[in-house]
């Protein structure tokens, strides 16, 4: 009986070396394992963090040189230069647009100034940029609004054309037409 018991404790030892050595590498079996339910994660190991790299040595940008500030400009005194001023607002894109308008005694536009005004500052702000200029230089109305500024520019006109008229002149003459 001993050999018995020896003989199937030899028999379990090579089955049981038999499943271990078919499961680590042997043959594929058939189905596959599952893992145990009760198995714990395996930890894993967290990236490493890359060492700081030095930054390039290159030379630093320099600053922009501010443009100097203009000296502001005095506004000539009209009425000893033989020029009356006449303070005029029309309904521009966001409201009034106020403007100051300077006429000499023959009639001349010596200035166009706009004032007060709450027009935007891309597109209005380039009307009041513009048209002043232009009238003055070309001594009329009849000039053509600024694109994107339509509204802004057609109060700037019809405000000089309101002091024309405060003058006594006819602002059909300088090339309004209403």
């Amino acid at each position: 009986m001993r050999r018995c018991v020896l003989a199937l404790l030899v028999l379990a030892l090579l089955l049981g070396l038999a499943a271990c050595g078919s499961s680590a590498g042997g043959s594929t079996p058939s189905e596959p394992t599952a893992a145990p339910e009760t198995a714990a994660p395996t930890p894993t190991e967290a990236p490493a963090t890359p060492a700081p790299t030095a930054a390039p040595t290159a030379e630093p940008t320099p600053e922009p040189t501010p443009e100097p500030t203009p000296e502001p400009t005095e506004t000539p005194d009209w009425e000893s230069l033989g020029g009356t001023v006449y303070e005029t607002k029309a309904g521009g894109y966001a409201g009034y647009v106020h403007v100051s308008v300077v006429l000499d005694a023959e009639g001349r536009i010596l200035d166009v100034t706009v004032g007060q005004h709450n027009e935007s500052e891309g597109y209005g702000e380039k009307a009041i940029d513009v048209i002043p200029g232009l009238i003055v230089e070309r001594q009329s109305l009849g000039v053509d609004a600024v694109s994107g500024a339509t509204f802004t520019s057609e109060a700037i006109i019809k405000a000089t054309a309101k002091a024309i008229t405060a003058a006594g002149l006819d602002p059909a003459d300088y090339g309004f037409a209403p």
